[in-house]
């Protein structure tokens, strides 16, 4: 979960950004800078790239587990460390 979760700050601060660098391009393009892409392009590009980091972002979010799932797999998690524990005294009273 916590690659999830890095994932999704990942998108956040490119969203952040997205328009700033748009921002920035545009401006260097319209003084003559640039690759000799209209800022019609380059608006349509940010566009494009805004809305899929919010199509990332959304996807990200449904991806996390439901606290439902949590309550779950803490139940699991803890099942595991007792057993775990119970094995490790039983090796511990054996020898």
């Amino acid at each position: 979960m916590a690659d999830r979760i890095t994932q999704l700050q990942d998108a956040l601060n490119q969203l952040c950004k997205s328009p700033g660098s748009s921002v920035t391009v545009m401006d260097h393009a319209s003084t003559g800078g640039g690759s000799g892409v209209t800022q019609e392009g380059h608006a349509a590009l940010f566009a494009t790239l805004i809305s899929r980091t919010a199509k990332d972002i959304d996807f990200l979010i449904e991806s996390l587990p439901s606290e439902e799932c949590s309550s779950a797999l803490q139940k699991l998690l803890e099942s595991i460390q007792q057993a775990l524990s119970e094995i490790a005294e039983s090796r511990l009273s054996n020898k």
